[in-house]
């Protein structure tokens, strides 16, 4: 089950839309692992839907990750850095999912590789001041049961940038 965040109030929200923009694309990315991989707790269920009236209390509305996403996003220079960070997320995110799909943890993983967990647990994590070579990575897949493929795919499109020829073809200008 997936996490659903939500901010205290907009106050929280305004406060953290403030942040430098890397910051907040690295924090963009951290709470959409948390929302996919946080443990499966329906934490309205746990602790309560706070935003409900309260014995004659207004009812709190709460801005959603979605809402916040979409206005951080919309911050100068924040798209970039959420773009820049994709790939090593992306990573990360498979890494943890092929992991926990194959039904493993990150000691079985490390007894498997003959590593330590910490290990593992640099790996998977993107804030590492490490990066990992293509073996260790290709280890890791064969570790937790799949084969390794890297693949290299042309750039999205943009409408302000001019748009890349595909092998054979030639880009007119005018």
């Amino acid at each position: 089950m997936k996490w659903k965040i939500s901010f205290f109030d907009e106050k929280v929200e305004t406060q953290i839309l403030r942040f430098p923009a890397g910051i907040l694309a690295n924090l963009l990315h951290i709470l959409e692992m948390i929302e996919e991989f946080g443990p499966a707790l329906n934490a309205e269920e746990r602790f309560g839907d706070r935003s409900k009236t309260v014995k004659g209390v207004a009812a709190m509305t709460r801005p959603t990750f979605k809402q916040f996403r979409s206005k951080a996003l919309n911050k100068p220079g924040v798209q970039k850095s959420y773009e820049d960070l994709e790939l090593a997320y992306a990573l990360r995110k498979q890494l943890i999912t092929l992991r926990q799909k194959a039904g493993l943890t990150q000691e079985d993983v490390a007894k498997k590789l003959r590593t330590s967990k910490s290990n593992i647990s640099r790996l998977e994590n993107v804030h590492s001041s490490i990066s990992p070579k293509l073996s260790t990575i290709q280890a890791y897949a064969e570790a937790i049961g799949y084969n390794l493929k890297i693949d290299f795919v042309r750039p999205i499109k943009r409408q302000n940038k001019k748009p890349m020829p595909s092998d054979g073809q030639q880009v007119s200008r005018r």
